[in-house]
């Protein structure tokens, strides 16, 4: 064994033995917050990344270009897209019947937004949600992973197929950004796009990926097992860069909270995401 080798092994060994005492959890909790900070663990839109994914996109896409937001909530990335592609199509879909009312109140007199009182899955059907009271952005359709109050309520969900087709978004690239933040039910979206992705209809999908996948089970391997062979690179986002790999184990984190899959030929937006700001 090497020196650094048992060093190691007896720093663990040490720590681990007192992992109870105050300096222990301190060092711990410091050491948990780095690995999230390192990891971009933030939900602040215009801190962590999206604000500036949405910037970029501006430049690479049609100025009326066509932006999906499934997982709407109360519209706070609506809000966020329309900031940076002001003359975009947004076509924001909220599943919860509670939530999409407010979001209805928010912009039905903004003709740029299609209001979709459903969610997309693999399937046009309706299912039971739970629906997360007084904290909109945690229900989900699958089983809650974080405390509080859920109530069983029927929700509509549609085949996001269904949906491109039925509104003529059939030419390649027609969708500049699929934006999905679904607490969990990713899987069910994608299989619901299986024809307009492998058509080529869209051309950078965001997805959120975090401790709801652990419910899920979808995991960021899955993630990089359906898109790759449809032609996406996949990289986290960062504040200042989107960071394209191929997959690691090592990245089975659950920190999240965002990913951005591109599609390859979309080599000049690729450029400019991986392009890191000082």
């Amino acid at each position: 064994m090497s020196f650094t080798l048992a060093l190691k092994e007896s720093l663990i060994h040490k720590l681990s033995s007192h992992r109870r005492s105050p300096l222990v959890t301190a060092l711990a909790r410091c050491g948990g917050a780095l690995v999230k900070g390192a990891g971009n663990y933030s939900f602040n839109h215009d801190l962590n990344g999206e604000s500036r994914v949405l910037k970029v996109l501006a430049t690479h896409v049609p100025a009326a270009a066509t932006v999906f937001d499934v997982g709407a909530n109360v519209g706070d990335w609506t809000e966020l897209a329309l900031r940076h592609v002001p003359q975009a199509s947004v076509h924001s879909f909220e599943i919860a019947p509670p939530t999409f009312a407010k979001l209805r109140g928010r912009f039905d007199l903004d003709p740029r937004i299609h209001l979709n009182d459903f969610g997309l899955s693999d399937a046009n059907s309706e299912i039971d949600l739970n629906y997360a009271t007084g904290h909109d952005g945690h229900s989900s359709m699958v089983a809650p992973f974080i405390p509080g109050r859920y109530d069983t309520i029927k929700a509509q969900v549609r085949r996001g197929d269904d949906y491109v087709e039925a509104n003529g978004l059939t030419k390649p690239n027609a969708i500049a950004l699929l934006k999905i933040d679904v607490e969990g039910a990713e899987e069910h979206v994608l299989k619901g796009f299986a024809r307009t992705l492998k058509a080529g209809r869209v051309s950078a999908i965001q997805f959120e990926y975090g401790r709801a996948n652990v419910q899920s089970r979808f995991l960021l391997k899955d993630f990089y097992d359906t898109l790759s062979p449809l032609g996406f690179k996949i990289g986290k986002i960062y504040p200042n860069e989107v960071e394209f790999q191929d997959y690691a184990l090592a990245n089975e984190d659950f920190i999240g909270p965002n990913y951005l899959a591109v599609h390859r030929d979309q080599t000049a937006l690729l450029a400019a995401l991986e392009r890191r700001i000082k």
